[in-house]
Formats: structure tokens, sequence, C-alpha cells
């Protein structure tokens, strides 16, 4: 790690010190608090805005299946957090094999935690028996499908309901799975490209989809402005509305005047 920061030219900050446990705390979590201590320090200190932590997809399925097997409410099925305060995960949503493949590609060497092995501890049991199992079971999707149970419970039992609506609105065209950006710019932006090249737009109670074109830009619904494509266009006059004028709206059957 040392060498691989010089080389980078990234500062490391190090800090060794005994982990207590509190009472009704396990090793894990008692070990985790105390890092989340040391990166909080560390950023104030250093007036770092942000603080990136590794967690991907496999750590993400794992604390779900935990969580179920601790007898966790609904919000303990949320999982892990991409963003949460100044901690983001922008690996969540990649596997640990892409990670170990890109690093092999890179021919990088890495290191394992010792104590990641140790199945005394009941995410190391999760990791290295039940995971396994699954998988062997019920295909190499589990770990894909309880990462996205995570994010659809995240997104909360309003959205998760009009996920479900969106999804099976869209299957007309193909099967669609929403992601949670996906619904966090519907319901942020008032507007989000869908998969397989669709636009949604958001007014009021009103929900439209929209054919996205190459060129073509769709404003929100209550922005006072048109967008036009302007390798199509060859000549564009501004005037008022005049008796007889005709147009076509986009994605209506007949001209209007």
């Amino acid at each position: 790690m040392k060498r691989l920061c010089e080389s980078l030219q990234v500062p490391l900050f190090l800090e060794k010190r005994p982990v207590r446990k509190k009472k009704g705390q396990s090793p894990e979590e008692a070990a985790r608090l105390a890092r989340y201590d040391f990166l909080t320090r560390v950023a104030k200190q250093n007036a770092f805005s942000r603080i990136a932590t590794a967690h991907h997809r496999d750590d993400q399925a794992e604390t779900v299946l935990m969580r179920v097997l601790t007898g966790s409410g609904l919000s303990g099925l949320k999982g892990i957090r991409a963003r949460n305060g100044k901690f983001i995960r922008p690996l969540l949503g990649t596997s640990k094999a892409e990670i170990l493949s890109y690093l092999k590609k890179r021919r990088q060497p890495f290191c394992t935690d010792q104590t990641n092995k140790d199945v005394r501890f009941l995410r190391n049991r999760i990791r290295h028996r039940l995971l396994p199992y699954l998988e062997r079971e019920f295909g190499a999707h589990v770990v894909r499908t309880l990462a996205r149970l995570a994010e659809n419970v995240q997104a909360g039992v309003p959205d998760l309901l009009l996920k479900s609506a969106l999804e099976r609105r869209l299957s007309a065209f193909g099967p669609v799975t929403l992601s949670a950006a996906n619904m966090r710019d519907l319901k942020e932006k008032g507007s989000a490209t869908l998969p397989g090249g669709r636009v949604a737009e958001r007014a009021r109670l009103r929900l439209s989809f929209l054919r996205n074109r190459p060129g073509l830009v769709f404003p929100r619904a209550h922005e006072p402005r048109a967008f036009f494509d302007a390798d199509r266009m060859s000549h564009l006059v501004l005037r008022h509305r005049r008796p007889g004028d005709v147009f076509h709206p986009w994605a209506r059957p007949a001209p209007r005047s």
C-alpha cells in the first residue's frame, strides 16, 4: 500500500490501535466503528469533503443476508448505502470478480485481510459457506439479486411501487429493469433517460414516455423553452402566431392550428 501511494503521489494515513468492544458489540462492529472514527478524523483534519470506501456488490449481498439471519426489520434490508453523509461507495455496483479481473489485467498486487477467512465471524460464514451454496443451487445471479433487493428497499415503499408500475408499463417495449439512479432522476430532476433509449418526464400527476432520438433534447413540461436539432434545420424565423398557422406537436397523431 505504501509503495502504491508513493507511485501515485497520494498521501497515506496510518494508525494502529487496539479495538475495544463495548457490551453487546461484536468484534466486527467494534472494528468497523474504529475504522470509521479514524477516517472521519483524517477527513476533518485535512478538510476532505468525501470519504470513499471500497465496498462492492458482494459486500452488499453479504450484508443483506446477514440482516435477514439476524432478524432485521425492513430498514435493515437497505444494506449498505452508496452515499451516507461524507461517505461514498463508488464500487457498490461492481462485483468482486470484476475488481479482481481489473487488478489482474493491470498486474496490480493487492493484500487480503487474513481475518476475512475466520469463519467464527458471521459475515465470513456467509461469504465462504452460504453464498457459494446459494450460487451453486440457485444460480450465479444470487449476488446481483440480493444487491437489487437492497436498492429497491432503499428507494422506499412508495417509490418501489412506482418503479414496479413503470417497469410493467415499459415491458410493452421489451424487458427492462429501472435502476435507483433512474428513479432518483425522475423524482428530483423531473426526467430520466431509461434503458432502451426512452425518456420519462414527470409533470405534476402526469408521466410521459418519449422515444429519445439523437439530436433532440426534451425539456421538462414547466420550462418555457423549446429545443431543436440544428443539423435538421436550414432556416428559422421567430415571429408571433398568425391566423392559419399550423404546427404538429411532438407525439401527437395530427397537426393543430
